[in-house]
């Protein structure tokens, strides 16, 4: 029963593993299944994840946004979005150097619902009235737009685009080496799910789920010379108006399948809990307590992770001051003092990334 009850936990934990980049211990087809039916385990290689869940909160790395404008929140396609006006709306994630990703393989996805379709008359500095930027890391290198960077935008003719930068000239051009363009025409009140990949073979772009577009890698600029935002652009304003929801940014391109896998999930979403209750999960594992102690532990952090998968986090919180409780009613009658201060250390930790 201890090797069984140790084996749901830990497959319960199977995304929280991925994280922090390592996974042990068998797997129950049954319990696979359930999840499947739920939120799915995020995909390896997370850098950023910006969920809109009623704060600017980094939730996997440090680069936590900071709100422009008239930013502020709406109902997502999982739990909250941020809301944009599409007038002076954004949110700027820095230019850490976790963030400069172009280099190398990366991937850049989120769900968007437009209200609009085009700005007013001058409300685009120089840029097509329909442009909105989505995830955006382009510079107006020498003053030329789109020269150095890249972009995930809906351009002015509905279709979502993504290009990196021309070197001396506009990459952003449909029918450049520099852009690729989503089949897809967007309409308002609805929401998608898009993915952009860059590679060492090419970049493509994904449309709920399904691949649309992929071209060669080019040769292109990115000097990392600007931050990275949310619906808008830093030379031409191209402000969003509608709502951009969990944000996630890798240092890999993603496979067809994974991308799938996000967009098949839908308002399930992708489970989110903080990495840190790996280390729990594996001191509870490598102390080898007793049957009965063993047992409880698995349970308390169960309905711990329940919680948070269910975004229930002052539930989660409370469960593991339970869980603190439990292990200080029991020190010294199978906890050892060292055993009780470390575990009530790392659970302790998790509190803290709750914000308990």
């Amino acid at each position: 029963m201890k090797g069984f009850l140790r084996s749901k936990l830990f497959l319960t934990l199977a995304a929280l593993l991925l994280i922090a980049g390592a996974f042990a211990g068998p797997l129950s087809s049954s319990i696979l299944h359930a999840y499947a039916q739920g939120p799915i385990s995020p995909p390896a290689g997370l850098v950023s994840w910006w969920p809109g869940d009623g704060n600017y909160n980094d939730i996997v790395g440090s680069n936590n946004l900071t709100p422009q404008g008239s930013i502020t929140f709406g109902t997502g396609e999982v739990r909250q979005a941020f809301l944009l006006d599409g007038i002076t709306a954004a949110a700027d994630a820095g230019n850490a150097p976790s963030l400069q990703l172009s280099s190398g393989d990366f991937t850049v996805d989120t769900w968007v619902e437009f209200n609009v379709l085009s700005h007013p008359p001058g409300f685009n500095i120089g840029a097509p009235a329909g442009d909105m930027s989505i995830v955006d890391k382009m510079f107006a290198r020498n003053g030329i737009v789109n020269s150095d960077g890249w972009r995930l935008i809906k351009q002015d003719d509905n279709h979502f685009w993504f290009c990196l930068g021309g070197i001396n000239f506009n990459g952003c051009v449909a029918s450049s080496a520099y852009t690729v363009r989503s089949s897809t025409s967007v309409t308002t009140g609805t929401w998608y799910h898009v993915a952009a990949v860059k590679s060492s073979n090419g970049i493509a772009i994904y449309v709920n789920g399904n691949l649309e577009d992929s071209k060669p890698l080019p040769t292109f600029t990115d000097t990392n010379s600007t931050d990275l935002l949310i619906g808008a652009n830093t030379a031409e304003g191209s402000h969003l108006n509608g709502l951009i929801d969990e944000v996630q940014i890798f240092n890999r391109a993603l496979s067809g399948s994974e991308i799938q896998a996000i967009y098949n999930a839908g308002s399930a979403g992708q489970i989110k809990a903080p990495a840190e209750i790996n280390h729990l999960i594996n001191l509870v594992n490598s102390f080898h307590l007793s049957s009965s102690l063993q047992t409880a532990l698995d349970n308390k952090l169960q309905d711990v992770l329940t919680a948070i998968t269910a975004g229930q986090t002052a539930t989660a919180c409370s469960e593991l001051t339970d869980f603190i409780g439990f292990v200080q009613s029991h020190t010294g009658k199978g906890i050892s003092t060292s055993q009780a201060k470390q575990l009530i250390a790392a659970a302790q930790q998790i509190q803290a990334v709750l914000g308990c």
